[in-house]
């Protein structure tokens, strides 16, 4: 639930526990099924709009131990975001080669160099900081 999450049991049966409220957002579950359509136009945002932390940053979650060790960030400021499986989370700030190591090295990625990004949003960095990628501890 962007950068939040519950990690427990949901009675979807009751309404009080189907509703989850956190500081930046609420969400309420719905027991239906939801056709795969019903979701396209906001896929198609995530994956097109220079304003979606999808398409101008780096992105990459691995788990781990319970947990999950994330990357995001791009060009020249890159943040590597550790959560163990209590939820309790470290951060540290990354440069350009560090973050290609951690990228090797931690989550496994086969790669010789880290993307670049779209026109645009490094410039403007628009995108950067506004959306807390992993923003939340698990509930």
């Amino acid at each position: 639930f962007g950068g939040e999450m519950v990690c427990r049991p949901i009675d979807l049966d009751s309404v009080a526990e189907r509703r989850i409220e956190f500081d930046s957002a609420a969400y309420l579950l719905e027991p239906c099924t939801r056709e795969l359509a019903e979701f396209e136009a906001m896929a198609w945002w995530h994956s097109t709009s220079p304003r979606s932390r999808f398409t101008g940053s780096l992105i990459a979650t691995r788990p781990v131990d319970g947990g999950r060790v994330s990357i995001t960030g791009g060009i020249d400021h890159y943040r590597l975001i550790v959560t163990d499986a209590r939820g309790t989370r470290t951060e540290s700030d990354l440069d350009h080669r560090a973050a290609l190591d951690v990228c090797r090295r931690v989550l496994g990625l086969d790669v010789d160099e880290l993307p670049s990004l779209p026109i645009g949003s490094a410039s403007d960095r628009s995108h950067s900081g506004r959306h807390g990628v992993g923003n939340g501890n698990p509930r």
